[in-house]
C-alpha cells in the first residue's frame, strides 16, 4: 500500500529510473532532480543519516551483488519507498534540475519518393511546419537530389529553414551500407554547399550490402567509426547520425548476452569498438521506434505499452555517454489518435521531455504534401487546408505541446 501512494505522491517528478542491481560491475549512474535509483536490497552502513555517504567507503555498494557504484550530480540519498518485485526506491537530494532542451520536429517527405525534386518541401512547407510548432526538420534524400542542378536546390532549402533559426537532419534516405571510405567519397562533394550547422545523416536505416556472413552490427559499428574518423580529419565539423542494422530500431540497440557472444546491437557492437571516436562530441545515433506489432510502421494500432522503451534507451545511451535522436516514430495522424495509442503515446512522449539530457530531438514519420490522404501517419490535414486547419492533438503532441 505504501508503494503506490508513493508512486501517485510522486508522478511528475520521476524523470529517469536508475536501475542499479544487475547492472555493469562499478558503473556511474549520472542524476538529475526527480531521478530514481532502485536497489534489490536496502543500503547499510555507507549511507549516513543525513543520506551522505560515509567517507570509509569508496562508493555506493549494491548489497545484491556487493559491486560499488558511483553517483555522478549529487551526493546524498534519500530512502522515499519500498516496491514489490522491483526494490528500495531512493533520490537524490541536492540534484540540479534536468533542462528541458529537446527539439520536436517532423520528417518532410517527398524528396525521397521521386527521382525530380517536385515533390520535394519548400520554403513554403517549411514556413507552415514553423508556424505549427515544429523547430526541427528531419529531409529524406536520394543521393541524386544531393548532386549536379539538384543540390543547390537541396542546399537553398536547407539554408532557408536555418535562416529561421530551424535544424535540418539531411538525411541520405537509401537504406544501405556504406564504408568509412565509401561514405566519405561520396560527401565530401555535398557537404561545401551546406553550413556547419547541418546534421548529417550518413544512411537511413543500413540493412543492406553487407559483406556474407559477416556480423552486421560490428561492421556498421566500424563503418561509423571509420566515417567520423574522415569526417573529423577532413575538418568537417557538421553533427554527424547514425543508424543500424535492425531498421535503427531503439529497441534494439543494446541485446546484451555476454562478452564472448556475437554484438547483437548498436550500443554493445559500438562498445566492441571502442566508441564511435568523434573528438568534437558531435555523433549521435538516429533512433526509430513505431508502436504498431513488430514496429513495422504499418499500422494505425498500438501494441506497445508503458513508454515503449524510451526510458529504457536514454538509461543505455546515458551509460555510455552516447546521445541520440529520435527520427522516425508516429502514432496518429492529424485526423486523431486512435484509442490503443492514446496512452503509450502520451508514456512515450513524457519519456522523451524526461530524458532530454541524451535524447536532443524528435522528428515525426509522415510530413510533407506528397503523402496521400489515406496514409496512416499523414500529420497534415486534407491537401491544401493544413495552414489554416485548425488545432490538431496530435499535432499538438508532436511538438512537445
Amino acid at each position: 500500500m505504501f508503494a503506490a501512494l508513493m508512486l501517485l505522491a510522486f508522478p511528475a517528478a520521476a524523470q529517469t529510473v536508475h536501475i542499479v542491481t544487475g547492472a555493469d560491475p562499478t558503473p556511474s549512474y549520472e542524476v538529475r532532480e526527480g531521478d530514481t535509483l532502485v536497489l534489490r536490497k536496502a543500503m547499510g552502513r555507507e549511507m549516513k543519516t543525513d543520506g551522505s555517504r560515509d567517507r570509509a567507503f569508496g562508493a555506493w555498494i549494491d548489497r545484491a551483488n556487493g559491486r560499488g557504484w558511483n553517483m555522478v550530480g549529487a551526493s546524498k540519498l534519500a530512502l522515499v519507498g519500498y516496491e514489490a518485485g522491483k526494490g528500495y526506491i531512493y533520490r537524490p537530494m541536492d540534484a540540479a534540475r534536468r533542462p528541458i532542451s529537446t527539439r520536436f520536429g517532423v520528417n518532410l517527405s517527398g524528396c525521397e519518393f521521386a527521382t525530380s525534386t517536385a515533390l520535394c518541401p519548400t520554403p513554403a512547407d517549411i514556413d507552415v511546419y514553423a508556424a505549427k510548432g515544429f523547430t526541427l526538420f528531419r529531409l529524406p534524400v536520394q543521393d541524386l537530389h544531393l548532386g549536379g542542378d539538384n543540390l543547390p536546390k537541396i542546399a537553398a532549402l536547407v539554408a532557408y529553414a536555418q535562416s529561421k533559426g530551424l535544424q535540418v537532419i539531411l538525411d541520405r534516405h537509401d537504406y544501405k551500407r556504406h564504408s568509412g571510405a565509401d561514405a566519405w567519397a561520396f560527401w565530401r562533394d555535398v557537404l561545401p554547399s551546406f553550413s556547419p550547422d547541418t546534421l548529417i545523416e550518413l544512411a537511413n536505416e543500413p540493412v543492406k550490402e553487407y559483406p556474407a556472413g559477416s556480423n552486421v552490427w560490428m561492421v556498421s559499428a566500424q563503418d561509423t567509426k571509420d566515417t567520423v574518423a574522415l569526417f573529423r580529419a577532413n575538418g568537417i565539423t557538421n553533427p554527424i547520425l547514425y543508424g543500424s542494422p535492425g531498421y535503427s530500431a531503439t529497441f534494439r540497440f543494446v541485446k546484451f548476452k555476454s562478452a564472448k557472444a556475437p554484438a547483437e546491437g548498436m550500443g554493445d557492437a559500438v562498445d566492441r569498438v571502442g566508441g564511435v571516436g568523434d573528438p568534437l562530441n558531435k555523433t549521435f545515433f538516429s533512433g526509430h521506434l513505431y508502436l504498431d506489432k513488430g514496429s513495422s510502421g504499418t499500422s494505425a494500432t498500438c501494441t506497445a505499452t508503458g513508454d515503449a522503451g524510451i526510458a529504457a534507451w536514454a538509461e543505455s545511451m546515458r551509460k555510455r555517454g552516447i546521445k541520440g535522436y529520435l527520427t522516425e516514430f508516429a502514432f496518429g495522424r492529424h485526423s486523431g489518435i486512435p484509442a490503443s495509442c492514446a496512452a503509450v503515446g502520451d508514456a512515450m512522449m513524457a519519456a522523451v521531455k524526461a530524458n532530454s539530457d541524451v535524447i536532443l530531438g524528435t522528428t515525426a514519420w509522415g510530413g510533407g504534401r506528397a503523402w496521400p490522404e489515406g496514409y496512416t501517419f499523414k500529420v497534415e490535414s486534407v491537401k491544401g487546408t493544413f495552414k489554416t486547419a485548425a488545432g490538431s492533438p496530435y499535432v499538438a503532441k508532436l511538438t512537445g505541446r
